[in-house]
């Protein structure tokens, strides 16, 4: 497409040979005079593109010339449409025209403006809000239109085009795509996106069939008012199929009370029916039979219409995914990348509530999980990436992880929230000082009846660049929720965090160090093993790195695991989280506790000295409180238990004890 003369610009050069041959040639069918000067016009801007390009090096002017030739196959193409005798192909050719002219003007304009810096997204949308569409959000639309046609031809040049100009999308234009996406599914998305499409009632192919009369579509706008006044937002296609049945199903009584004529029951205004009803005789079941046989046959054919509908849509929404996956692919510099995370992760949930669109969730899940959570390239700051923006997004992403129901959409988030980091992290920082990861003191607001704790403000002796602290302020936030009580929040934001981007992640200690005061056992126990991957995965060569920063927080992180373990020393057997305390864990956590801790200690040893372990640690307090557990009523049947708290005070203990 770029390099070569494709076979439909032969056949438009051997189409104009012919028109111009009047002599020997006559159409088989004249255009109309509106189509013919379409055709004049499209010709016209055909030859003027072939023109220009045979001017164009085919090295200095690859891009520009991709462009062209892009347009001259949607000219071509469209242009064949019409000589089918397609009438919506007049109109698009027009928006077409308009498009090509509006885009290589503003194309020159902004080539006469070069030498400034770039842009960034927030400033071009500022222009977006107080202008028409601009020509690359046409192209789009029309494109869009192509993907819903039968001919296979034209999807797959919609996708061709959509390669060569998907580096340029606007907000919008993105939104075009997003929009589709977004629609209801079934007959519902059908009328949603096709309805209005064609003013002649060649309604994009998704028409009823030809037994559903005026009667059907009053049926199925009563139905649709009572889905409207449902305040469910959550209601299932099932439930508006349902509605839908319930309509027919009058529709159904009136029609064959109608085929009976007299012998139908009469029925009274209080709903009783008569006991005096008239017989029919054998040539009336006769015609009866025909008219219930065609009543039937009505349905069925309504059903089948259905059907279809829903599969055109959902193929519909396969398509618009394959541009989108294009976009991804070919354009993952472009800062719209960001703009596409939310979305997608709000799709992915919705999709994913009916199995009407479960085909469409896993082409979606592919999407986010295989390319767009992978992307090689990532939008940049020299390339116009707003990373105020970018932040304001990763907050969303957040937030929305926060609300979750499901751990794979807080997996899902997770996914987004380390592609955006990844973006962040390559952004210039704005200072170069040393920054305080301070605990925040309000909890989402989805928490309202969550007790907030007290900041308190660790400063580091690292430098830690800004963009990285701005980073760790949204982490820190979901820190905060999770260690909260009745969290939705799930560990794995955090042990990507780490396992990803353990630089961020060592920012969060001193806040996951203080949230542990007050934390429940699910969330405590949680964060030990967050702090144990940390520390596990902890390369030799920080180690120097750490060493401050792990002496700072360490007395503090000790006396929270004697705290825990001093709750647990009881003899009677405690429910978790009971008897007034939130420390009470049951035997599984304790275990899983202790193993954590030995873990830690392992390879602290690596880091502290000899003689100051014993201090960071506690270690006589700790000894203590770990002996009356163990041989308390509740714990002393675990020998397993004593054999990991012994393995644990070995090696917090001076080596010369």
């Amino acid at each position: 497409m770029h390099d070569h003369r494709v076979w439909v610009s032969d056949i438009y050069s051997y189409m104009t040979t012919l028109s111009k041959n009047t002599h020997h040639v006559t159409p088989a069918a004249p255009l109309n005079s509106a189509p013919a000067k379409v055709v004049a016009k499209a010709t016209s801007v055909i030859d003027q593109i072939q023109t220009h390009t045979s001017t164009l090096d085919p090295v200095v002017n690859r891009e520009q010339l991709s462009q062209y030739r892009a347009f001259e196959l949607l000219f071509v193409h469209v242009l064949l449409e019409v000589y089918a005798g397609d009438l919506e192909a007049v109109g698009v050719m027009e928006e077409l025209e308009d498009c090509y002219k509006l885009f290589f003007s503003v194309k020159k304009e902004k080539e006469g403006k070069k030498g400034g810096k770039k842009r960034k997204v927030e400033d071009v949308e500022e222009e977006e809000d107080d202008e028409e569409l601009k020509p690359i959000e046409v192209l789009v639309d029309i494109l869009i239109s192509f993907l819903v046609k039968s001919s296979g031809l034209l999807r797959s040049l919609s996708q061709e085009v959509f390669k060569v100009f998907c580096g340029q999308l606007t907000k919008k234009a993105l939104d075009l795509i997003l929009d589709v996406l977004s629609s209801k599914s079934g007959v519902a998305g059908a009328q949603e996106l096709f309805e209005g499409e064609d003013e002649n009632g060649d309604a994009m192919e998704v028409d009823a069939p030809a037994g559903e009369g005026d009667e059907e579509e009053g049926a199925d706008e009563e139905g649709s008012d009572d889905s409207d006044s449902d305040d469910d937002e959550e209601e299932s296609e099932e439930d508006e199929a349902a509605t839908a049945a319930g309509e027919i199903d009058e529709e159904l009584r009136l029609k064959i009370k109608a085929a009976m004529g007299k012998a139908a029951p009469e029925t009274s205004d209080d709903g009783e029916t008569s006991e005096e009803e008239d017989f029919m005789d054998d040539d009336q079941m006769g015609a009866f039979d025909d008219k219930l046989a065609e009543i039937f046959r009505q349905r069925k054919e309504i059903k089948t219409a259905a059907r279809d509908m829903k599969q055109q849509v959902l193929h519909f929404k396969f398509r618009v995914v394959d541009l989108l996956e294009v976009f991804v692919t070919r354009a993952s510099k472009s800062p719209l990348l960001v703009e596409l995370v939310v979305p997608l992760s709000k799709l992915l949930e919705t999709t994913g509530r009916t199995a009407e669109e479960a085909d469409l969730h896993k082409r979606l899940e592919a999407l986010a999980k295989n390319k767009l959570f992978k992307v090689k390239d990532v939008p940049t700051e020299e390339g116009g990436l707003n990373v105020e923006r970018t932040v304001e997004v990763l907050e969303e992403v957040h937030a929305y992880a926060r609300g979750a129901s499901e751990a794979s959409t807080v997996a899902l988030c997770s996914g987004a929230s380390l592609l955006l980091v990844r973006i962040l992290s390559h952004c210039k920082e704005p200072t170069a000082t040393s920054t305080a990861v301070a605990t925040p003191t309000t909890t989402p607001k989805k928490s309202k009846k969550r007790k907030t704790e007290d900041s308190t403000t660790t400063t580091t002796t690292t430098i830690v660049p800004s963009t990285l602290s701005r980073v760790a302020k949204v982490y820190t936030t979901s820190l905060t929720d999770f260690m909260a009580p009745k969290t939705r929040l799930k560990p794995v934001l955090f042990l990507d965090l780490v396992a990803r981007y353990p630089v961020h992640a060592w920012e969060l200690v001193p806040a996951i160090v203080d949230l542990q005061k007050s934390a429940k056992p699910y969330p405590y126990i949680q964060s030990v093993a967050i702090l144990e991957r940390m520390v596990k995965q902890m390369p030799k060569k920080d180690e120097d790195l750490r060493l401050e920063q792990l002496r700072s927080v360490w007395p503090a992180f000790a006396g929270n695991v004697i705290d825990v373990l001093v709750a647990n020393g009881g003899d009677s057997e405690v429910e978790e989280g009971g008897s007034g305390s939130n420390k009470v864990l049951n035997k599984e956590r304790v275990k899983e506790l202790v193993r954590d801790l030995v873990v830690i200690a392992r390879r602290l040893n690596k880091v502290f000295g000899d003689d100051e372990k014993s201090k960071l640690w506690k270690k006589e307090p700790l000894e203590k409180a770990l002996n009356v557990m163990c041989d308390s009523e509740r714990f002393k049947t675990i020998p397993s238990l004593k054999k990991h708290s012994q393995s644990l005070v070995a090696l917090i203990s001076p080596s010369h004890s």
